[in-house]
């Protein structure tokens, strides 16, 4: 658990594994002193990273509710796939590293603020969260007149490929952003060889999920769930 940077009193519950669909939480009297825990700390709400419907149901059953639902995605790979990566990538401070000037790192977390909304945008944990996810990890970029108005970050893990986080700026979408940064994600992520690649986004963010099903992708068995809860 950790306070969100964004909005007062608020608790951002994290819990590992979280996309298992076979995750079990804890019996429900021990779910409910984390709760009494974050109240007596001082929290008046707290919210959870996307779960799987498993651990979802559990948190549901003590007073949880959804504040987004989430599809997720999955596209398989075959020798025949032929994605031109033409975009840039954003290089390390040092080599091997996976992040970013600190900088860098600004302009991306306002570009994802404008994006997705003080809501729902990352802040420097997040971001760090999503780069170290997966074994292997880059971001993509898109630039209009110098001024970058869309990222990606991917990620591969054994032979399974993870888009991160897709942003484009409102301003910017549908004029090919979006293609272009997925069509540079599976172009790196199949050179790695991977056998097929996973994302998840808001079935209610239909741009997003025109522009991966045109690429191929197809829903899975299950979805995920952000839930959240005002506390006592």
């Amino acid at each position: 658990m950790r306070p969100s940077p964004f909005v007062p009193h608020h608790a951002l519950l994290s819990i590992a594994r979280s996309h298992d669909p076979l995750l079990q939480l804890p019996a429900h009297d021990l779910l409910l002193t984390w709760l009494d825990t974050l109240s007596r700390w001082g929290y008046r709400s707290v919210s959870t990273s996307a779960l799987a419907p498993l651990a979802a149901t559990a948190l549901q059953d003590i007073g949880f509710s959804t504040a987004q639902d989430l599809v997720l995605l999955e596209r398989t790979h075959s020798a025949a796939d032929n994605f031109i990566g033409d975009l840039p990538s954003l290089r390390g401070r040092w080599p091997g590293s996976r992040f970013p000037s600190q900088p860098v790192v600004t302009v991306i977390l306002q570009l994802d603020c404008a994006a997705f909304g003080d809501q729902r945008q990352m802040d420097q944990v997040t971001f760090r969260e999503a780069l170290c996810a997966t074994e292997q990890s880059s971001i993509f970029v898109s630039y209009v007149d110098k001024l970058m108005v869309g990222f990606v970050i991917v990620g591969v893990s054994d032979t399974h490929g993870f888009i991160q986080r897709l942003a484009v700026h409102p301003d910017c979408r549908n004029n090919g952003k979006g293609r272009q940064l997925v069509q540079t994600a599976l172009a790196w992520i199949h050179a790695k060889g991977c056998v097929s690649t996973v994302v998840n986004t808001e079935t209610s963010n239909l741009i997003a999920l025109r522009v991966y099903e045109n690429f191929g992708f197809a829903p899975m068995n299950y979805r995920l769930s952000v839930l959240e809860m005002t506390l006592s």
